[in-house]
């Protein structure tokens, strides 16, 4: 297989993982939602606090990642880790049924998802031919938001199944996501060593620039500060809590609401 060939495949790979990866979290979100409403009487703010202690994770976990495999690239493998790690977190969801032990496991998601999920994006962007990185990059994100729109259609045919079921199809998703990136990944160590994430000032051997840095000033601290505000108190408004209000204030059952998010995203 030449060259060309073996990095098409490779992005090919990393595209399937964006599709695979959201199938398998998003999957996750009604089945907690629901469980843990109907079934542990969890309030509306802690369905709310799933989502929030989520997505503030992933924020501090993606930027200390950045910084990391900057000074480290070997450490881009760690994507493949922590995918895998996904697939026992969303399985302890089972094990142990328990409000403040959902907390803390959403938060070990959006850890885990911190550190996954940029790295599969600059390697998207860093192995893809410089004439059509732009239009990768879009199918990239575009095959996360058919990810959602999968994983809602799943859900809603197995919504009646048993929550270990649920979430063991969710588990299995996440070491599939994490095999098909390692498979992308030794593909790409092939072709290109260790010079997949360059260095500062120097140049990848897939033709993408390292772009110059600074130190951070006290303006660029605030912006990250602001981020996590806005982020922190928006997150109560969306995930596992736009399942659980719109089946209670419409009565629509779980089936049905997983389907009316497929128009959402």
């Amino acid at each position: 297989m030449g060259e060309n060939n073996s990095v098409r495949l490779a992005v090919t790979l990393l595209v399937v993982t964006g599709f695979l990866g959201t199938v398998a979290y998003r999957l996750s979100i009604p089945v907690i939602a629901f469980y843990s409403r109907n079934t542990l009487g969890a309030s509306v703010f802690d369905v709310s606090v799933f989502t929030a202690a989520f997505m503030i994770s992933r924020a501090l976990s993606a930027s200390l990642s950045g910084v990391v495999i900057e000074r480290k690239p070997r450490m881009i493998n760690a994507a493949v880790a922590t995918s895998i790690a996904n697939a026992l977190v969303i399985y302890l969801f089972y094990v142990k049924p328990d409000i403040v032990f959902y907390m803390v496991l959403r938060g070990a998601q959006g850890f885990l998802n911190g550190v996954t999920w940029p790295i599969v994006q600059y390697l998207v962007g860093v192995s893809s031919p410089r004439d059509i990185r732009g239009r990768v990059l879009a199918i990239y994100f575009m095959s996360g938001e058919l990810g959602g729109f999968a994983a809602n259609n799943i859900y809603a045919l197995i919504a009646d199944r048993s929550l270990e079921s649920q979430l063991l199809l969710s588990s299995i998703l996440f070491v599939a996501t994490g095999l098909v990136l390692a498979s992308s990944l030794i593909i790409l160590r092939k072709l290109f060593g260790d010079r997949i994430v360059p260095r500062r000032g120097e140049k990848a051997k897939t033709g993408l620039r390292q772009t110059s840095t600074r130190r951070l000033g006290r303006r660029d601290y605030l912006i990250v500060l602001s981020g996590f505000f806005v982020m922190g108190s928006t997150s109560f408004m969306h995930g596992e809590i736009s399942y659980v209000y719109l089946s209670e204030t419409i009565g629509m059952n779980s089936a049905a609401v997983s389907y009316t998010h497929l128009t959402l995203p």
